[in-house]
């Protein structure tokens, strides 16, 4: 970690002022996050389904499988992990719980994502994982409604 160490020629003598880069390129990072990711919680959030939500261990129902919901989601977990990765940069100590909500269209593309809930205390790391949820594709189902389902995250620091 670099620290810098400045002192002031202004009269006072002994004043002392430390700098931590890094912690200043972290709170810079974070900031970019942040604004980063508002916009996309706002879009998120203006695009969510309503209707039933459905949940995984149902069975099959609304036009798709369990194992077909969960092989799209593991089919884009390095999406998600983008998101997470980007975060951990910032917050090393980052994890805890994402909870989303996505409707895939009868075509079969997710047209709608929306953070539900999250306990990791940066709530755009939801809206990163919300926004990258759109436009994941599976097969067109015969349904008339989009199939909406929720799905939990859990994130932790490898190390």
């Amino acid at each position: 970690m670099l620290v810098l160490l400045l002192l002031a020629a202004s009269g006072c003598a002994g004043w002392e002022r430390v700098v931590n880069y890094e912690q200043v390129k972290r709170q810079r990072a974070a900031r970019s996050y942040r604004q980063q990711y508002a916009a996309a919680c706002a879009q998120t959030s203006a695009r969510s389904s309503a209707g039933r939500i459905r949940r995984l261990g149902d069975g099959t129902h609304d036009g798709l499988a369990d194992a077909e919901l969960r092989e799209l989601i593991s089919s884009h977990l390095a999406d998600v992990s983008t998101c997470y990765d980007r975060a951990l940069d910032i917050w090393p100590q980052l994890y805890g719980r994402v909870v989303v909500r996505a409707g895939i269209a009868p075509a079969g593309y997710v047209q709608s994502s929306a953070l539900v809930s999250t306990d990791t205390g940066v709530k755009e790391l939801g809206c990163c994982v919300a926004a990258a949820m759109l436009g994941w594709e599976t097969r067109p189902m015969d349904v008339l409604e989009p199939v909406i389902f929720e799905y939990s995250y859990r994130f932790v620091p490898q190390g």
